[in-house]
């Protein structure tokens, strides 16, 4: 007879990481619409709609609830109504008598919460119009409540950037969190008193169950969507104060060490091998991994699955960066992301041949919140362009610029002066073995990564001299142990 699991915490530690998902998006020609969660109690939609487009909201996808509609950004006209940021539209079931046209007067996000139809008295014809109301300055996060008193609640919360919650749960209150910017840290509480924390990225959702112990701190300045059942004062039983510091809040390395902006001295692996990530990974001194354009002949998707596997077990999920060459900036887009999820591992960074047609293609993905790395620069001009098409990385290869006959540290000089006030790195790669010099050059020139084969790592790590020493150190020290 199988014994059963018995959890003091009411949930199985190694299970809570399956509270974090990525919901699905379905790209259309006026924008995309994101179906974050819907389940008995509640809905939660992100919509987003290109200027001038129509996004028709269909009485079906609501099975008989109410529905409000929330506007993030941008402006919308619906129905009679002109809609702005932080405005709510609510209505009735009975009111979605057929398909309901929202027009985006500029580039729009709305939310739609959807939950069980209330007492209210919602007449005929009449739809309910309001701000964002009980506006909540907390220690820790600026909290808008988009609606209450129903059977559901809906909230903006704004997570200041090293600031965290309570530790916390809810004997009743089902809640989800929809992370529309910045980076979140969640902490949960299961098995024999564990704790798991997992990073939310823009784009993703994580559901908290009643009695599953919870806390969230922001990484960045980040702005949550949350819906839920109903918020009662008295069902939130506390742990911890908001005031007791997040444990690892700001102990970047558990997630993503791109974060760790005080270190200008970034050391990529340039690598197609799994088992040369393996190696990098176990001396724990990686800051990310790019591929070389050869993978995607090779089943680049299990190859680099492989690595992000490798990237979970060592507990370093860092930047990975993938070579693609599509040219339609709308399919590219739903492309990336098809590889995301298919993949699993949200620090996926999208290589891009840098050039006149792709800056569009840029531009598109990193509206989309996905990063980006221009590759094989070759001047500094193509640096402005990267970092005005919202680029993340800018990837000079300092081997084909030296095969040029230009010296490529001092292009490295140049764009790191243009672009000091952008948020875009510069990577140094291409190096090669005999070269090992050009690392230290690379990093002297003002590079904030640089990308090498393994085989340079490892001797960046040793030197005749300092083995001679060493064994120098060790003979002595066991002469003096015989002594």
């Amino acid at each position: 007879m199988n014994k059963p699991k018995i959890y003091q915490y009411g949930y199985d530690i190694n299970e809570v990481e399956q509270q974090v998902y990525t919901p699905q998006l379905a790209a259309a020609p006026w924008g995309y619409l994101c179906k974050v969660v819907e389940n008995d109690q509640y809905g939660l939609s992100q919509v987003y709609i290109k200027k001038g487009s129509v996004f028709l909201l269909n009485p079906q996808d609501f099975h008989g609830r109410e529905v409000t509609v929330y506007i993030e950004s941008g402006q919308v006209s619906l129905k009679s109504e002109e809609l702005m940021p932080q405005e709510t539209l609510l209505f009735s079931a009975d009111q979605i008598n057929g398909n309901i046209d929202i027009t985006a007067n500029e580039d729009a996000f709305l939310y739609l919460f959807s939950g069980p139809p209330s007492s209210d008295d919602l007449r005929e014809g009449i739809f309910k119009k309001s701000t964002v109301f009980n506006f909540r300055d907390q220690y820790w996060a600026d909290i808008l409540w988009t609606m209450v008193n129903r059977a559901y609640a809906g909230k903006k919360i704004f997570f200041k950037k090293g600031n965290n919650s309570s530790f916390h749960f809810h004997c009743q209150k089902k809640e989800t969190y929809f992370v529309h910017s910045g980076k979140l840290l969640l902490r949960f509480r299961a098995g024999k008193g564990e704790d798991k924390y997992l990073a939310v990225d823009p784009g993703q959702a994580a559901d908290i169950p009643p009695g599953l112990i919870h806390q969230a701190g922001g990484l960045e300045d980040t702005v949550v969507i949350e819906i839920s059942t109903r918020d009662y004062d008295n069902d939130a039983f506390l742990v911890e104060s908001e005031f007791t510091k997040m444990p690892q809040l700001n102990n970047h390395k558990i997630i993503n060490k791109k974060l760790m902006q005080n270190n200008n001295l970034k050391l990529f692996l340039e690598t197609n091998a799994p088992e040369e990530v393996e190696r990098a990974l176990q001396k724990d001194i990686l800051s990310g991994i790019i591929t070389s354009p050869d993978i995607m002949a090779n089943g680049y998707i299990d190859i680099v699955k492989e690595m992000a596997d490798l990237c979970k077990k060592y507990h370093q999920e860092i930047p990975i960066g993938l070579m693609m060459t599509e040219k339609d900036p709308e399919h590219i887009v739903q492309r990336a992301k098809d590889i995301i999820n298919q993949i699993g591992y949200n620090n996926l960074t999208i290589r891009i041949p840098l050039g006149w047609e792709e800056a569009r293609i840029i531009k598109e993905l990193s509206e989309n919140q996905i990063n980006v790395e221009c590759a094989s620069g070759m001047n500094e001009a193509q640096a402005i362009v990267a970092a005005n098409a919202g680029a993340s990385y800018f990837y000079i290869n300092s081997s084909a610029i030296k095969d040029m006959g230009v010296d490529p540290f001092k292009m490295v000089q140049n764009s790191s002066q243009l672009l000091k006030s952008t948020n875009t790195e510069i990577i140094v790669g291409g190096i090669r073995s005999k070269n090992m010099k050009d690392v230290v050059d690379a990093f002297l020139a003002g590079a904030h990564i640089v990308a090498t084969p393994l085989d340079v790592l490892e001797k960046m790590a040793t030197h005749p001299k300092t083995t001679e020493n060493i064994i120098r150190f060790v003979n002595a020290f066991h002469q003096w142990g015989k002594q």
